[in-house]
């Protein structure tokens, strides 16, 4: 047998072997994690400033619910999930 080595077999056996628990070692970290997401935090209109309440109306009443988005964060510093989770709330209850 031409071009066989014990000693590669060695050592393809030995880095499966590795690679192998290595792999098992990062699920093992990764499931130990917790990787929920933090509760959300809904913002009324009512919460909100007079004059942050009626420009985000406004905005709604021409149909710009990204801009809506963009003003609620600016004004209250929730995040992006918060915010369009918010709007989408007002929205339904304006409705």
């Amino acid at each position: 047998m031409d071009g066989f080595s014990w000693e590669a077999v060695a050592a393809f056996t030995a880095w499966t072997a590795f690679a192998y628990a290595m792999g098992r070692r990062a699920g093992r970290r990764a499931a130990a994690r917790d990787l929920s997401a933090p509760p959300s935090r809904l913002v009324s209109l009512a919460e909100l400033p007079l004059d942050v309440r009626k420009a985000i109306e406004t905005e709604l009443e021409t149909g710009d619910r990204i801009g809506a988005i963009r003003r609620l964060r600016a004004e209250t510093g929730i995040g992006l999930r918060d915010a369009k989770l918010s709007v989408e709330a007002i929205v339904r209850l304006r409705a």
